[in-house]
């Protein structure tokens, strides 16, 4: 499998958990303390509305029409790494992560940094290596 084809799977998986689980998402976003609640279930839906839509941009489409969906994935995976490094260095207790909603649930401890900074690096990867639109 291409990297452009792991990255497409892993934000699908992300977004497909998220979406199923939608309420469990929302409270594992809230445990962040970034996401004000008013704003929590337009906020969720724009994370997984923009994961899935990278996530298919990277499987449809001439080749040089993976580039959007990679540079959206880039986005995703900066945007998870700064919300994990940010509650780490405030030292909040995360119980879920919610990268896959309920799905592998696993608590926020630095290891999720180093999952999310491989995470950066396939979608940077993926970018260099797509042909620009």
């Amino acid at each position: 499998m291409t990297a452009r084809l792991y990255l497409a799977v892993l934000l699908l998986a992300m977004a497909g958990g998220q979406a199923i689980s939608f309420r469990s998402f929302a409270l594992a976003l809230e445990g962040y303390g970034i996401v004000p609640k008013s704003t929590l279930r337009p906020v969720a839906t724009g994370i997984v509305a923009t994961e899935a839509l990278a996530g298919v941009g990277l499987i449809l489409g001439a080749e040089w029409a993976h580039w959007p969906g990679a540079v959206l994935a880039l986005g995703v995976a900066v945007g998870w790494t700064s919300v994990a490094a940010v509650a780490l260095r405030r030292r909040r207790e995360v119980a879920n992560c919610g990268c896959f909603g309920s799905y592998l649930s696993q608590s926020l401890r630095p290891r999720v940094l180093v999952q999310d900074a491989v995470f950066v690096g396939l979608a940077a990867w993926v970018i260099a290596t797509c042909p620009l639109p």
